[in-house]
């Protein structure tokens, strides 16, 4: 799974190797992705993606883009697998075919930046202004003319 960590509002990209392990060729079928926090109480994503026939004892690469929405909650994740969900590769049983994820991934929360503009009507007098606290390039201190970011959340009081 990458990126991980991955921000919410952004996507996340699922990749798996499903071998057909029967001895006939496993028709196209569709496997379902699941994105589910680490307490499984709660279902972020729950999409159907299409997989190809598959030789008997072949494999097929798959990747996935799943959409992690925005405002999940940030904290720790997992995807689940369910190959054949609707029984139409011709295998026989699901019983087999769910796979959850071995390693879990993490969602962040998007950082939100705020830029500070600071100008003069006067800009030959050089006026020197001090901004506090630090913003994120570690600068508090500009002349006349000068533009600083910082994160949300920051604050200062004198």
């Amino acid at each position: 799974m990458s990126p991980n960590p991955v921000t919410s509002g952004n996507n996340l990209t699922v990749s798996l190797t499903i071998k057909n392990q029967g001895s006939t060729t496993a028709f196209a079928s569709t496997t379902r992705v699941q994105i589910k926090n680490a307490a499984l109480t709660a279902t972020i994503t729950d999409q159907d993606q299409s997989t190809a026939s598959i030789a008997a004892g072949g494999s097929l690469f798959q990747s996935y883009t799943v959409a992690i929405p925005a405002g999940t909650t940030p904290g720790s994740y997992n995807a689940y697998i369910l190959l054949d969900r609707y029984g139409t590769a011709g295998q026989g049983g699901n019983t087999a075919n769910d796979y959850g994820s071995s390693s879990s991934f993490n969602i962040n929360t998007p950082v939100v930046i705020y830029t500070l503009n600071v100008a003069s009507s006067n800009p030959s007098s050089g006026a020197y202004v001090y901004v506090g606290p630090n913003d994120t390039q570690g600068r508090a201190e500009g002349t006349t003319a000068f533009s600083r970011t910082f994160n949300p959340g920051t604050s200062w009081l004198p």
